[in-house]
């Protein structure tokens, strides 16, 4: 018999627990598969769409003035910043000076409870769908709106 003497990376652990917190949350399954591709990168942000080739222009749909990556369309920008600002949970007090949105992901994930992590998710849903009617032709409303 072969002993497996492979040991278990802390980096590991926190995304399995990631994962394990995504996939329990109390929020529609569409907001955990959307959760799931949001912190896996696989957006078609603008940013992965000119790494594909799909358009040429990277720049936010929003504000113009940075690439639209997952971590700016959800957090940074700054129409994503008011509708986090007007939230009943000060999100943004926790921090901003994130890599990327897995990263800003795991950093909320001990500092939220279990309902401000439910609403995490569902307000990061409405800024995706907001982001999409904009690029679509449509008009932003503030998710409070919808």
């Amino acid at each position: 018999m072969v002993e497996s003497s492979s040991g278990e990376t802390s980096v590991q652990r926190a995304s399995t627990s990631l994962w394990s917190r995504v996939w329990k949350a109390r929020v529609p399954n569409k907001v955990k598969l959307f959760s799931w591709r949001a912190c896996q990168n696989i957006l078609p942000t603008r940013d992965n769409l000119v790494r594909r080739k799909v358009v040429e222009d990277a720049s936010c749909c929003f504000c113009h003035r940075a690439m639209e990556t997952v971590l700016h369309v959800l957090w940074e920008c700054g129409a994503a910043q008011d509708v986090w600002a007007s939230s009943a949970i000060r999100f943004q007090k926790f921090g901003t000076k994130q890599v990327d949105f897995r990263q800003l992901v795991a950093s909320l994930m001990p500092k939220l409870s279990l309902e401000e992590w439910d609403l995490f998710w569902v307000i990061c849903w409405q800024i995706w769908l907001q982001r999409n009617t904009v690029l679509h032709g449509g008009v932003f409303q503030h998710p409070s709106r919808s």
